[in-house]
């Protein structure tokens, strides 16, 4: 399988690529976009179906997809599902394990908090070493925080600074910080966390009994919220303290209709929301609640506001949501419209398919992790590129986008982004009009600084760097795979590689600021180069076969974190990002 982003050549079944880290995906799937050093974001994960992978086919028929935009270890296969095709009634009420795939954000690890929130630098990194059946935690400093006797799965916050770690069979095991290592009940059988990491909200299975419960982490303290219903789209506000869920009267599912929607305000008591209903998204304090409701066999959408809701549409598409859910980005038959609060405007005259995001910002399909879509740029489906003003007037500023490089800068208006023939065009906006320049003319692979002041790139085997819009300079050559550190000032890569057992292996250099490259000490035989949470990490061959695991704690230093770890643990910890 090619690699999208560097584009070289991987085993058929691999999920990342070995040579720089990437997740790979079928060509038959629509590509998404990403920026250099971020997880890829697939396409349609704005609107998948909340479909758990080991679902009770008895509870399976009590609601329809109405989206609370949770997912279970998302695969290539619900990448490329439409939920459209499925039947209206479907999986909300599955007994599997639902993780919440929200990404509003608190003000942990933020720069220019004003525009996007950050990965923190109090990120945890897992590793599951599936030869010791051990799973292990560390801080960005490569210090050992925990370590279990279970090979595990992670799923994280937004800010990296906490997850949920759960076994081959989804079933939740622990929550995790960096400061407490809980052991969870094992009877969950659905399970939502807010994006601070302070309240989880989870169903579970008393002597046949289904049950609801809050559980607040820094409390450590269980709370029944309430039971002996059918639960689902388990949706929990930013603060994670305003609640919502679906509720069925008939758990076996013979009345698929016979559900309700119940919110939870502030800590308070279940209140009914309505029949028929399901909440999607939802604000702190429930000054923005955006809804499904089911009418003659269709899903109709609408926003909520102080009470006083405004239809939407019976067709919604994909949904992007702003920080605080004043702000709905929505897809219609075809076009682009956004919801602010007030008014519906419409945006394109295509599906949108992602935002371009600054490097290390966080980022999830559905909450892109920003104030406002104010002042940002959009990928559509039509691979053109268009601004929203900050009138939310939109205008196309570039096209024939192409499919593993776009980024805009963390400090101004300027964007970065790769043309279908691997063109690098660089864009600046000025109020009404833009600048647009040709910044790179052929480059494969490509990592930039938060400010695009450093942009490294590789054009076939040689690295270039260039400095804003001077002259690039070819640093060296026989060079592969390209990382940045998390501050985006120094460059780590791999130079004159062989082969051997179909391992890429290559001695590590590293180049500050386009400075003349350096071995890395330790690096002399390193193998699969990447990007994890927050800092880099490389794995070095030993003596007995397997590999030691360096992770970069500060500017060019490398700590050895793990030793004998196998070669399909590292390749496949991608497990552990979301």
């Amino acid at each position: 399988m090619v690699c999208f982003h560097c584009g070289r050549e991987n085993e058929a079944k691999s999920k990342v690529c070995r040579y720089c880290g990437y997740p790979l995906i079928s060509e038959k799937a629509e590509i998404g976009f990403s920026s250099p050093d971020t997880e890829y974001i697939g396409p349609r994960v704005q609107n998948l179906p909340i479909e758990a992978q080991q679902s009770s086919q008895k509870e399976a028929n009590v609601l329809s997809d109405l989206p609370s935009h949770s997912e279970a270890n998302p695969t290539a296969d619900t990448i490329e599902r439409r939920w459209k095709d499925k039947k209206l009634l479907a999986a909300i009420f599955s007994v599997a394990v639902i993780f919440a795939a929200l990404a509003i954000f608190n003000g942990s690890g933020q720069r220019n908090t004003a525009v996007f929130s950050y990965i923190s630098e109090d990120a945890l990194e897992i590793l599951a070493d599936t030869n010791k059946n051990t799973t292990f935690v560390w801080n960005t400093g490569g210090e050992k925080l925990f370590e279990m006797d279970e090979a595990l799965t992670a799923f994280f916050i937004p800010d990296k600074t906490a997850a949920i770690l759960f076994d081959q069979e989804n079933r939740c095991r622990y929550y995790v910080n960096a400061k407490k290592l809980i052991r969870l009940r094992e009877d969950i059988s659905m399970l939502n966390i807010s994006i601070n990491g302070q309240y989880l909200m989870y169903s579970a299975k008393e002597e046949q009994e289904s049950m609801l419960y809050r559980y607040d982490v820094k409390k450590e303290k269980e709370e029944l919220l309430d039971q002996g219903k059918g639960f689902g789209s388990l949706i929990i506000s930013p603060d994670g303290k305003t609640m919502a869920y679906a509720a069925a009267s008939d758990r076996t599912g013979a009345d698929s209709e016979d559900f309700a929607c119940y919110l939870i305000r502030n800590g308070g008591e279940p209140e009914f929301f309505g029949k028929k209903r399901a909440i999607f998204a939802l604000s702190d304090h429930a000054e923005y609640i955006y809804y499904y409701e089911l009418q003659e066999n269709k899903k109709i959408a609408y926003a909520q506001k102080e009470g006083q809701s405004v239809y939407l549409t019976d067709s919604l598409d994909r949904v992007m949501v702003n920080l605080d859910c004043s702000e709905l980005l929505y897809s219609v038959e075809g076009s682009t419209y956004l919801f602010n609060g007030k008014d519906k405007i419409k945006i394109y005259d295509s599906l949108i398919r992602d935002v371009i995001k600054p490097k290390n910002s966080q980022s999830n399909g559905v909450y892109p992790g920003f104030n406002s879509f104010k002042s940002k740029a959009l990928i559509f489906q039509d691979n053109a590129v268009v601004w929203i003003d900050d009138k939310y007037a939109a205008r196309k500023v570039g096209n024939n986008i192409g499919h593993y490089f776009a980024i805009i800068s963390d400090t101004e208006n300027t964007l970065m982004y790769a043309t279908r023939k691997l063109e690098i065009e660089k864009v600046t906006i000025q109020g009404d009009t833009e600048d647009s320049k040709r910044f790179v003319n052929n480059a494969d692979q490509v990592a930039t600084s938060g400010d695009l002041s450093d942009v490294y790139y590789l054009s076939g085997d040689q690295l270039y760097y260039k400095n804003n819009m001077e002259e690039a300079i070819m640093l060296a050559d026989q060079v592969e795979g390209l990382c940045l550190n998390a501050k985006g000032d120094i460059a780590f890569f791999q130079k004159d590689c062989t082969t051997k057992s179909n391992v890429r292996k290559g001695t590590l250099y590293y180049s500050i600021h386009g400075g003349e490259p350096r071995p890395v000490k330790d690096g002399k035989e390193a193998v699969l180069l990447g990007q994890w949470n927050y800092g880099i990490a490389f794995a070095g061959e030993n003596d007995t076969g397997s590999y030691d695991l360096y992770y970069n704690t500060k500017g060019i230093e490398f700590k050895l974190i793990l030793e004998d770890v196998s070669f399909e643990d590292i390749i496949n910890e991608d497990r552990n990002y979301n």
